[in-house]
């Protein structure tokens, strides 16, 4: 593994257990005359189907509309290390109780450090109150021309830790 390599693989580790074993306060609060929807927090994820790949990001919940945005990254180690920095929005239509559908699309750049290759990914699935989430993605590749064995078919399963309301 090269010094660079290993140098994204300590940083990985060191902001997960940051996230995971980190001090959090209860609720952070903001001087504002009425309260805000919006929620911060951080999400884990695993997607598996012909690749397995981890996902750490960070985003924001609108616990009013059930829409999120993210940033994050997927990293896959095959024979090469592919980090993946992700844009993500999705919606969480309120249909049912606890279970309920998930829309979705993912803007995706693959790279090994010396190619790029752009994905974008639609996605649809279920959620429970939109903190753990399980959906299928299309992985489609808009330039034809594959660099990775990225597979087509895509099945996930995410779980976000909200940590603090933006305005109370």
């Amino acid at each position: 593994m090269t010094r660079l390599k290993k140098s994204i693989l300590f940083l990985f580790i060191g902001l997960l257990s940051q996230t995971i074993f980190g001090q959090k306060s209860d609720k952070v609060k903001m001087s504002s005359p009425q309260s805000s929807p919006w929620e911060f927090g951080s999400k884990f994820g695993l997607h598996f189907i012909n690749n397995f790949s981890l996902e750490y990001g960070y985003g924001v919940l609108n616990t009013e509309g059930y829409s999120s945005f993210e940033i994050g990254s997927e990293f896959q180690l095959r024979q090469q290390l592919l980090i993946a920095p992700k844009v993500t929005y999705t919606l969480y239509p309120h249909f049912w109780d606890m279970l309920d559908m998930c829309f979705g699309i993912d803007a995706i750049a693959f790279n090994d450090f010396n190619k790029i290759e752009p994905i974008i990914r639609p996605k649809i699935g279920v959620h429970v109150s939109a903190l753990l989430e399980l959906s299928y993605g299309y992985n489609w590749a808009p330039l034809k021309q594959t660099n990775f064995n990225i597979s087509q078919h895509e099945i996930s399963l995410v779980f976000r830790m909200l940590m603090w309301k933006a305005i109370e």
